[in-house]
């Protein structure tokens, strides 16, 4: 299985207070932090090497994987001194590396067979995948319309007639971000590719969870027991 990357750089500014001295994935549900929920199913998967991307409080993601007994390699690369966006964050990663590697937005919980995932993404194609999910508005705006089996995908500006969502999982190669420099977002490459109708895809048929807001997080604590009893 290859290897994962997860977003734990963002400030959380949708979750007032909370993150104010804390950063997003440290979150603490049933006395655990949602990091820790994210690195046990990506453990349940299979995933064996982990990078966790930083920059808000990145001391305190650092002392908690420190403070944890996890069966996985992990390690820790900072934006520095200054925020790289999530996409210049994983460009600065996987620069020079020829692997692909799964990228997970740092608030996001799933249900997923990362195996199934990786089956189905042609590495020889000179494109990224995203996972979606035919959400229909019901969680939040859907933002992606498959149209002949082609995903189009707009983050700031959905075409007209969406019904699927981005999932907060992909899978990227250090190719994909050529003529990409500085602080910029994945979703800018992600909508590159979707413009030239190439952008890989996979449906996933169970939901995610987000924890990027108050209701999402209230959601999640709702689940989380039944997941993890």
């Amino acid at each position: 299985m290859i290897s994962a990357i997860i977003l734990c750089g963002g400030i959380g500014s949708r979750l007032g207070a909370l993150t104010k001295s804390k950063p997003k994935c440290l979150i603490e549900i049933n006395s655990k932090p949602f990091l820790y929920y994210q690195l046990l199913k990506l453990q349940s998967y299979g995933i064996q090497k982990v990078i966790i991307s930083t920059f808000h409080l990145e001391e305190q993601i650092q002392a908690f994987i420190k403070s944890e007994n996890l069966n996985l390699e992990i390690s820790i690369i900072s934006d520095g001194s200054s925020p790289a966006g999530t996409g210049g964050a994983i460009k600065n990663i996987i620069q020079g590396e020829s692997d692909p590697y799964f990228v997970i937005y740092g608030d996001t919980y799933f249900n997923l067979d990362l195996a199934e995932v990786f089956k189905q993404y042609n590495p020889k194609l000179d494109s990224p995948l995203m996972v979606i999910y035919k959400n229909s508005d019901k969680y939040d705006i859907s933002n992606v319309k498959l149209i002949n089996q082609t995903a189009f995908y707009s983050k700031s500006n959905p075409p007209e007639g969406c019904e699927y969502i981005d999932y907060g999982i992909g899978i990227f190669q250090a190719k994909h971000f050529n003529g990409f420099e500085g602080n910029f977002d994945l979703s800018e490459v992600q909508e590159f590719f979707s413009r030239k109708y190439s952008l890989q895809h996979f449906v996933a048929n169970e939901r995610f969870y987000e924890i990027g807001s108050l209701s999402g997080l209230k959601e999640f604590k709702e689940i989380i027991d039944h997941d993890f009893n």
